[in-house]
């Protein structure tokens, strides 16, 4: 939610917010998964995710067309403030097609 302090004259200072990034570069792409999965060693902690999603992440090693990774914050108004159960992130990742047929075997398929 916006802070009410940063919600000026919106005059919704409760709202959710809502953030979309657009990556036109496949190297950006994978500078930001590579970002999340050296974010463990470089805050020293076990480990950001789950046993299956690290496995997951760790065995993404290629990404193609329609490629998208979604961030989702979750606030658990239960737990105060400084608490870091607080906030959750969820990431959701999808490689892309990974059929090996790309756009062009779309477009091949449906014309014929």
């Amino acid at each position: 939610r916006l802070d009410p302090r940063h919600g000026g004259s919106s005059g919704l200072p409760e709202r959710l917010l809502k953030t979309r990034l657009y990556f036109t570069s496949e190297s950006h792409v994978y500078t930001l998964l590579n970002l999340i999965r050296g974010a463990r060693d470089f805050l020293g902690c076990e480990s950001l995710f789950h046993a299956e999603g690290a496995a997951f992440l760790d065995n993404v090693d290629e990404l193609s067309y329609l490629t998208h990774i979604v961030f989702l914050v979750f606030e658990h108004k239960q737990h105060p403030l400084n608490s870091p159960k607080r906030f959750q992130v969820r990431l959701l990742l999808s490689p892309g097609d990974t059929s090996g047929c790309g756009i062009d075997g779309l477009m091949s398929k449906s014309e014929s």
